[in-house]
């Protein structure tokens, strides 16, 4: 099949009629032979739409983003894979809005780029604490 969707969303119940509450409290069992109580879309339309992600790509190791592809859309700290080498950097914003991370040393592109994630306030705090009482 051609252009499948990596997601789609699962719409259960219809906001206009049903309350947030309610649609949280259904049971797919028995609203699952219903006629258009479930529909999908490859976007999320309510709240309580239930997201499904295509199988390979789950399996996959999705933490990694292609460059080209999905390039990152905020400031934030990344590993990033420039074909030879891996290179932790921070993206930035450019002119038109954009972010991007620099080109390596011998100025290449990015390929492939995975979000280093926040460490844990309650990592980090005891940390610290632990550092200033050494001093």
């Amino acid at each position: 099949m051609k252009n499948v969707p990596e997601t789609i969303y699962l719409q259960v119940g219809d906001p206009s009629v049903n309350s947030e509450d309610e649609m949280q409290d259904f049971d797919f069992k028995e609203i699952e032979d219903v006629p258009d109580a479930v529909t999908w879309c490859r976007d999320r339309i309510f709240s309580t739409d239930i997201e499904f992600v295509r199988k390979d790509i789950a399996d996959g190791n999705s933490l990694w983003h292609d460059y080209k592809k999905e390039p990152p859309t905020e400031e934030l700290m990344a590993v990033v894979f420039y074909g030879l080498e891996f290179v932790v950097r921070l993206s930035f914003k450019v002119a038109d809005g954009t972010y991007r991370f620099d080109h390596n040393k011998n100025g290449e592109e990015a390929i492939f780029w995975m979000q280093i994630p926040a460490i844990p306030k309650e990592l980090v705090i005891p940390f610290l604490n632990h550092q200033t009482s050494k001093q």
